[in-house]
């Protein structure tokens, strides 16, 4: 099976808050080193993938509490 590639396009107001946002995350002691918009989707992915695969983990039940906050 292929890998899926995913592009999204941001309105210049939502890239300009999300890199705000960014600029201001400390990375020193985090998992995903320098958090840029990339890591930053695909760290929230992992954390989707583990309501299924981790469902008892912080990042599975506080994501699959997120879904649930937005009606999925």
């Amino acid at each position: 099976m292929k890998g899926m590639r995913i592009t999204i396009t941001l309105r210049p107001d939502q890239a300009a808050t999300l890199q705000l946002i960014l600029s201001q995350c400390p990375n020193a002691h985090c998992s995903h080193g320098e958090l840029t918009p990339a890591k930053l989707v695909m760290m929230l992915v992992e954390d989707v993938l583990a309501t299924e695969t981790r469902p008892g983990s912080w990042e599975g039940a506080n994501m699959d509490a997120l879904l649930q906050a937005h009606g999925y």
